[in-house]
């Protein structure tokens, strides 16, 4: 738990001074083809967006796909 805090203390203001944002889909299930899906965004916003369209690709295909939005 220490280490996710120290780690949430450098993270946030690289965020903020870089504005990239990591979007992550992480594979649920025991399909042995699931992948991690990550992308760079910039800014908050977009990773909302970039996190909401995975969340209806999943829905629509049953994984996200590939690449930012």
């Amino acid at each position: 738990m220490g280490a996710a805090l120290v780690a949430t203390a450098v993270v946030w203001p690289w965020r903020a001074s870089t504005g990239r944002w990591p979007v992550v889909a992480y594979p649920t299930g025991d399909d042995p083809d699931a992948v991690l899906h990550c992308v760079w965004v910039t800014g908050r916003a977009a990773a909302n967006a970039q996190a909401q369209r995975w969340v209806e690709e999943t829905r629509l295909h049953g994984r996200p796909l590939v690449g930012p939005s």
